[in-house]
C-alpha cells in the first residue's frame, strides 16, 4: 500500500533532468507532466510531477504516485475532468489567487485509471535495477505509459538468451494498448 508518509521530495538530480527535458521540448499548454521511478516500501512506484512556467520562473511539484505492480494510487492537488483533462492547483505555490476545492495539500487515494496522465518517464534505467526488468529493453524505448510497457516486458520470457513468447501471452502482448514509440 502506498502511503504519503514514505513520500520523499523530488531529488535534485531528477528536478534538473526534468527541467532540461522541459527546456528542450516545445510544450503546448500551461501544465506539463513528467514522471520518475522510485522505490517506496520495497515497491517500484511511478511519481508524476506537474511543471509550469509563471512570470519567467519554473515551478515543479509532485501530484500523483502510482504503484507499478499494483492498482494503488494517491493524488495531491490534482483533479481529473472528463472533458478537460487534468487540473493542477498552484495556490500553495502562490501562483493562483483563489483556492480550488481540490487544493488542500493532502494526499488522497484515487482510481489509478483516471489519475495517470501521459507523462515521459525521465529515469527509465532505474527499473533495470529490479530483477523483473533485468533483461528487458525498457530503457531503449520512449515510453508514455509505464504500466502498459510493464505488461509487455513482464510477459516476455527470456530462455537461453533468446526471446520466447508463450502462446497464452502472445495475443495479450500484440493487442495491448501500449504507447511505445521506437
Amino acid at each position: 500500500m502506498i502511503d504519503e508518509k514514505y513520500l520523499k521530495p523530488i531529488p535534485n538530480y531528477i528536478a534538473k533532468r526534468i527541467r532540461n527535458i522541459d527546456k528542450r521540448n516545445e510544450y503546448c499548454g500551461n501544465v506539463r507532466f513528467y514522471a520518475y521511478l522510485s522505490k517506496m516500501k520495497g515497491e517500484l512506484v511511478k511519481i508524476t510531477v506537474a511543471c509550469k512556467n509563471y512570470k519567467y520562473q519554473w515551478f515543479c511539484k509532485q501530484v500523483a504516485v502510482h504503484g507499478v505492480h499494483s492498482q494503488d494510487c494517491i493524488v495531491c492537488d490534482m483533479e481529473y475532468f472528463q472533458l478537460g483533462g487534468y487540473g493542477v492547483g498552484w495556490y500553495n505555490e502562490g501562483l493562483s489567487d483563489s483556492k480550488k476545492s481540490y487544493e488542500d495539500g493532502k494526499w488522497y487515494p484515487a482510481n489509478d485509471k483516471y489519475y495517470d496522465p501521459v507523462a515521459e518517464v525521465v529515469n527509465k534505467k532505474y527499473a533495470l535495477k529490479f530483477d523483473i526488468f533485468k533483461y528487458s529493453a525498457l530503457d531503449k524505448y520512449f515510453i508514455y505509459n509505464f504500466k502498459s510497457a510493464f505488461i509487455i516486458f513482464y510477459n516476455i520470457k527470456f530462455i537461453k538468451g533468446s526471446i520466447h513468447f508463450p502462446k497464452n501471452n502472445y495475443k495479450r502482448i500484440i493487442t495491448s494498448n501500449c504507447s511505445i514509440v521506437a
